[in-house]
């Protein structure tokens, strides 16, 4: 049976809400104000909304003094003392259940309780009580997040079992358990605000003047996010006795509390520092409090990643711009026809991400001027292109020319030689082009009358041919862009799809500015593989490294929506006959689709096989490793719906001579190995 987040959310609700006591009432209380929240929050005792991701988990301990946090008194005038310092060390812990639901623990042990009993004389002096405190659990239901939502909601039900000294006041003398409600949301990028409110019932407690059993709960915060994992936070925190509620000053403390959290890197570990006063001290509210807490949170790069994921939308919302990142995320995650987009399915973002890939496939298709454009030949949007100062700020035009960059990036072969025009993207030219004009701008004056033979590069004049070809703001916006390499790994960030993070340059997908796991990757018009798909000579059934490389394209392609035609091209090395490399370099091509098709490719993908023989060699040696480099798939991605016949059409390249082929059966079938 599937298990919602409605069921679950009914069935905390009866567990938690049915937990007060019904004996008669208790002359004592937990006076212990501090209760640190448990997980991840950007609090003390203030509840956020974030949980753990699924079976993630934190632990720390918390360190708590108070002065005075407990005095007997009448009105204003304090009578005497009950607890005049405390130190309580909180040990914490929690786990993920699901991505959305928490369970979380407190126990406290109370080192230094500085005690006497409220109905003794006051000079009698005071003695040290150490005990342990009550033991707490509590749940955290994400119900919305805050960052996918205007604002994040989360509901924490709780309970403590009296385990601690309810004679010295660190426990309290039964169950009590109750809920809080969380809400918060970011006002701007940096900057969040968070309210708690909620119900605690236990036992009823009378002693003098002190008289309740039922406890209205209520905070607020505002936490600041600075760089290097460092924010800020401040937060009220108040209980308020219901038979008082806002008339008894004893009973409605309040206090205020600041302080610094710093999570070290992506360690997992934070160190967490606060201190503050109670402005309404009454029953539990300290005259002076002080924190310090170290935890640690099971962080490695799954869940890494999946916080980049949760955070963002909250990015998008407050960027100007989106990253290259980003426009790559949405890119492998939004339908490829913005008629197959669903709101509350798909990223909330793809709409703007459509736009932005409308503009950035203008700007290559339609002419550089506008005095060249001509209705009813070149596309009825092209004046858009024209108009981007009007309707567009900085920030928006430069993530145009980063997802046009990015795009024919993965389109174009990295090689312009390379370049079909049968096969790739018609606008590859073009995109050579401003990519040569980013190359260049980095070697040549930018004023032609600066440039000096001899001295700077011998291509210069092209760039500024290059130059003259294309208005101003469209080669100035390039050479803007090819000055950026954010993770200095040489690769400038708008041909980058990873621009945080450095090319490990291990001769797999080099270009994608990527560092590779030794999955597939989109690189150059092609479908790449850490491990290429090689075959034995004068055969074309898979091997066993072939089979692996093959189920991480047929993964890449799955994930990847924009991907629809894919050209499998077979080769062969440069013996034997044309003829019989040419049907050799097919059987590979055709081999390779039956087993992509029976092996859960997408249904919509289609798979185009083509023979190229020998003429495409990677490796022009005679030696066997450079025949076995040849003897390959490659994949390429086919633009604008072409697909080509099954004999490819050809360039002329220079003649490779030929060794005589082994006299084999080459009608033999292909074993069915992947049955």
């Amino acid at each position: 049976m599937r298990i919602t987040k409605l069921a679950v959310l009914l069935n905390l609700l009866c567990l938690f809400f049915f937990i007060t006591d019904v004996f008669a009432a208790s002359q004592t209380f937990n006076a212990f104000f501090f209760k640190p929240a448990t997980g991840r929050n950007p609090y003390t005792i203030l509840h956020g909304t974030t949980t753990l991701h699924q079976w993630q988990f934190e632990v720390g301990d918390y360190f708590s003094y108070g002065y005075r946090p407990l005095e007997m008194k009448e009105g204003n005038r304090r009578l005497q003392g009950v607890i005049d310092h405390s130190l309580v060390s909180d040990f914490v812990a929690a786990v993920g259940f699901l991505d959305w639901l928490q369970f979380g623990l407190d126990f406290p042990t109370v080192i230094v309780n500085e005690f006497r009993p409220p109905l003794v004389s006051s000079t009698i002096p005071m003695k040290n009580k150490a005990s342990l405190g009550d033991l707490r659990f509590e749940l955290k239901f994400k119900v919305l997040d805050q960052c996918a939502f205007p604002v994040g909601l989360a509901f924490i039900p709780f309970m403590s079992l009296p385990t601690g000294k309810d004679e010295y006041y660190a426990g309290d003398p039964s169950i009590t358990g109750g809920f809080k409600l969380a809400v918060d949301g970011r006002v701007i990028k940096r900057l969040g605000l968070t309210l708690n409110i909620g119900y605690q019932g236990g036992k009823s407690i009378a002693i003098q003047n002190i008289d309740y059993k039922h406890i209205f709960i209520l905070g607020g915060g505002i936490n600041a996010i600075l760089p290097h994992g460092i924010s800020i936070f401040g937060e009220a925190d108040a209980e308020a006795a219901f038979s008082h509620f806002m008339s008894d000053r004893d009973m409605n403390p309040v206090e205020l509390i600041a302080g610094v959290k710093w999570d070290i890197k992506d360690t997992g570990v934070r160190v967490s520092a606060a201190a503050g006063s109670c402005v309404i001290c009454g029953v539990k509210g300290a005259y002076a409090r002080s924190m310090l807490g170290v935890s640690y949170r099971w962080n490695p790069k799954k869940y890494q990643d999946k916080d980049k994921e949760l955070e963002k939308p909250c990015e998008r919302r407050f960027s100007k711009a989106m990253t290259a990142e980003e426009i790559y995320y949405l890119k492998m995650h939004c339908p490829p026809n913005p008629a197959d987009y669903k709101q509350g399915v798909h990223d909330e973002a793809c709409p703007k991400y459509y736009e932005l890939s409308e503009l950035a496939e203008l700007i290559m298709r339609c002419p550089p001027r506008p005095e060249d454009f001509k209705l009813g030949i070149h596309d009825d949007a092209c004046p858009k292109v024209y108009t981007l100062k009007e309707k567009y700020s900085p920030d928006e035009i430069w993530s145009i020319y980063t997802l046009m960059a990015a795009e024919y990036q993965t389109r174009c072969p990295s090689d312009p030689e390379e370049f079909n025009p049968l096969l790739h993207d018609q606008a590859c030219p073009k995109y050579y082009d401003l990519k040569e004009i980013s190359e260049l701008s980095l070697k040549c004056p930018p004023d032609p009358a600066q440039f000096k033979q001899g001295i700077h590069d011998d291509a210069c004049p092209k760039y500024y041919s290059l130059r003259e070809q294309y208005p101003k703001e469209q080669w100035e916006m390039i050479v803007r862009l090819s000055k950026l390499d954010t993770d200095k790994d040489k690769i400038n960030d708008y041909l980058d799809l990873c621009p945080r993070k450095a090319e490990d340059y291990n001769g797999f997908a080099d270009d994608d500015g990527c560092p590779d796991l030794g999955v597939a990757a989109v690189s150059g018009g092609e479908i790449k593989t850490f491990k290429p798909v090689y075959f034995d000579f004068n055969k074309w059934d898979l091997k066993y490294d072939a089979l692996q490389a093959l189920d991480q394209v047929i993964s890449l392609i799955n994930e990847t929506p924009w991907i629809r035609r894919v050209l499998v091209q077979g080769h062969a090395d440069a013996r034997g006959t044309e003829a019989a490399n040419q049907k050799i370099s097919m059987k590979r091509a055709d081999t390779v689709i039956q087993y992509m098709l029976l092996h859960g490719i997408r249904s919509n993908v289609v798979l185009t096989p083509i023979g190229y023989g020998a003429q495409k060699p990677v490796s022009l040696g005679t030696t066997e490793e450079d025949y076995a480099k040849n003897r390959r798939v490659v994949f390429t991605i086919a633009s604008h719906g072409y697909i080509p016949p099954k004999k490819a059409i050809i360039r002329p390249k220079a003649k490779i001579e030929k060794e005589p082929l082994e006299k084999k059966d080459q009608t033999k079938k292909a074993p069915k190995r992947w049955e």
